[in-house]
């Protein structure tokens, strides 16, 4: 069996007509060595939207597979079902909302073979701007190699999931918090507590990913939502 050098997940909830863009953005990268997981809501049925597009698509392109998320499970159980059949070594998250910009996976896993690094964090920019949004969000303009956390503060300013690319044991929680009850993450909070986890990041000044507003993908930031962002550091502390 062949294993993709990445694995990125799309979540089809809430994203209606723009799941196909999201997964069709993937599969048009350049960079080929992959596999789209597309999570489905739990008990949806063949005739769901979100599982009529992943399956018509999977017929098409062997690369996407269909994974029906855990019924009953925590607000990122879906995510946690989609890292169980994850082949590959690197991850990345996306909103079937949202979308991936052309070359994004080639540039980020180039800089990650350059560095050595587990994580890499790149720019992102909105599709919708509303009150509030800059053009474009992420990490300050200058690229860094093989950095720790504390010596780049601001690839978790503004953080969204999908401009995040990391080693796939770095998404899935530690096994002494499996069996033990842990506060509901959002998946910007997941993102967070993988680069707390990784001891050299890159931070790439390049944009990768588009969002749309309510993206699951994006977190509240430091000036969006500072008592939000707040929360989730001390959620992420407790455990």
């Amino acid at each position: 069996m062949h294993r993709p050098r990445l694995s990125v997940i799309v979540q089809a909830a809430g994203a209606g007509p723009h799941l196909e863009g999201a997964v069709r953005s993937v599969l048009n990268q350049t960079f080929r060595d992959l596999e789209v997981l597309v999570v489905v809501e739990p008990g949806a049925d063949a005739h769901s939207p979100g599982e009529q597009v992943a399956t018509r698509l999977s017929a098409r392109d062997r690369r996407v597979r269909v994974v029906p998320a855990v019924r009953g499970s925590d607000p990122s159980g879906w995510l946690d079902a989609a890292l169980k059949r994850a082949r590959g070594s690197l991850v990345t998250v996306v909103d079937g909302g949202d979308g991936l910009i052309a070359g994004a996976c080639q540039s980020m896993i180039r800089c990650l073979e350059q560095s050595g690094s587990q994580a890499v964090v790149a720019r992102s920019r909105s599709l919708t701007p509303a009150a509030g949004d800059g053009p474009r969000t992420g990490p300050s303009s200058v690229t860094r190699l093989a950095q720790p956390l504390a010596q780049v503060p601001g690839a978790v300013e503004d953080l969204v999931a999908g401009a995040v690319i990391a080693r796939r044991e770095l998404w899935t929680p530690p096994r002494r918090l499996v069996a033990l009850p842990t506060p509901a993450m959002s998946l910007p909070a997941r993102t967070l507590a993988v680069l707390r986890r990784a001891t050299r990041i890159d931070v790439l000044d390049e944009e990768v990913y588009t969002w749309r507003a309510g993206s699951e993908a994006r977190g509240p930031g430091a000036n969006t939502d500072p008592g939000a962002l707040l929360a989730q550091v001390d959620a992420l502390g407790r455990l």
